[in-house]
Order: C-alpha cells, then structure tokens, then sequence
C-alpha cells in the first residue's frame, strides 16, 4: 500500500470517527494486517492524540483469526 493512500484512508477513517464521538475517553482499537501496511510512528501519535489506538498484525496472519 502506498504511505500517501495510507494516510488519506486514516484521514477517512478519523473523520468519521470524530463525528461519531471518538475522543481520549472514548478510545476506538483499529487492527491491521501489516502486509503492506506502512505506519510510522508520526501516524500513529497523531491517530492517538484523537484516541484511536493501532496494532498492526505481522504480515499474512490476519486469517488465522
């Protein structure tokens, strides 16, 4: 996945969640296979100043869940 389409995706993703209530106290969890994935500690500081926390999964074992 490119950085650039990984970023606007969590931009999506934090603007509806924004609007549905997400805030430091009501924290959300987003999952993610980290086949392709490219999180940098940037991106995942400012999704947890909003209070989404990420995990990122190591890659190709998201189906074994």
């Amino acid at each position: 996945m490119n950085d650039n389409i990984f970023i606007q995706g969590i931009l999506v993703i934090l603007q509806n969640l924004v609007s549905s209530g997400i805030s430091q106290s009501n924290t959300h969890l987003l999952i993610l296979d980290g086949h392709g994935s490219h999180v940098t500690l940037e991106e995942i500081g400012q999704a947890q100043t909003f209070g989404l926390y990420m995990i990122t999964l190591p890659s190709h074992t998201s189906h074994a869940l």
